[in-house]
Formats: C-alpha cells, sequence, structure tokens
C-alpha cells in the first residue's frame, strides 16, 4: 500500500474527520431507522383497516 508521507497524514486526517462526523452520522441513522418504524407501523395499520373494511369481509367473518 501507499507509503509515503503525504499518504499517510491523509489517511490521518481522513480518520480524524471520520471520528468528528460519527456521532452526527450515529444521530442520523437512528433518525432514519425511527421514521422507518413509525412509516411500517402507519402501513400495518393502513393494512389492517383495509381488510378490516374490505367489501365482503363481512361475509368471511360469518363463515368462520
Amino acid at each position: 500500500m501507499a507509503k509515503s508521507l503525504r499518504s499517510k497524514f491523509k489517511r490521518k486526517i481522513r480518520s480524524i474527520a471520520r471520528a468528528k462526523k460519527a456521532h452526527k452520522e450515529h444521530a442520523l441513522l437512528e433518525g432514519a431507522v425511527a421514521r422507518r418504524e413509525e412509516y411500517e407501523r402507519e402501513q400495518a395499520a393502513k393494512e389492517a383497516e383495509a381488510v378490516k373494511n374490505a367489501p365482503g369481509s363481512d361475509k368471511l367473518e360469518s363463515v368462520s
């Protein structure tokens, strides 16, 4: 791999930058996961409501 001083310095600086940005990135990812979970819960509720209100669903309940 690269052994020059310039390459070592760039790697060092990139490492420092990653460490500085880590907490912001973590918060961003946590927010994305929370939004995704909320979206999935909403979709599941909509799906359940759609199945409950579907035409002919009352006939299925009486058969069971």
